[in-house]
């Protein structure tokens, strides 16, 4: 289903719990804040830069936190697996636009890239420990 080319440690516990109930802590906080995140901006704000923008991007998050939620309760490795790759993709996404602020001299949007890469990066590590946990 998925090699082990890819030279990432294994990580065995999460946030000072068993790796998958930290993954499912994880997963169910980043669902009520992508949650609460889009009603809060919907009293708020009527620009319709969040309307193109934040409201699709909170939407990927509601939809990626339950897809991580139930791969994790029903056992269901492919579905962490999807998980995984999706956010492997947003890290390289995340080096690819590190390189073009860094070519632009845009030293603000490279750090907070660098940050944003940083926690992608974490969030791979735990969720592909938890799939070859589940897997094997």
């Amino acid at each position: 289903m998925c090699d082990d080319r890819l030279p990432l440690p294994r990580m065995q516990r999460c946030l000072c719990t068993e790796l998958k109930t930290g993954c499912l802590i994880w997963g169910w906080t980043q669902l009520v804040l992508a949650i609460l995140g889009i009603s809060t901006l919907r009293s708020y704000s009527d620009n319709a830069y969040h309307h193109s923008i934040v409201y699709p991007t909170l939407g990927v998050g509601i939809v990626l936190s339950i897809l991580l939620l139930v791969g994790l309760h029903s056992h269901t490795a492919l579905l962490v697996q999807i998980y995984y790759f999706v956010f492997l993709f947003f890290v390289v996404l995340c080096v690819i636009s590190f390189v073009l602020f860094v070519i632009d001299r845009d030293v603000i949007a490279s750090m907070s890239v660098v940050v944003t890469g940083a926690y992608n990066f974490i969030v791979v590590v735990y969720t592909r420990s938890c799939f070859y946990t589940m897997y094997y």
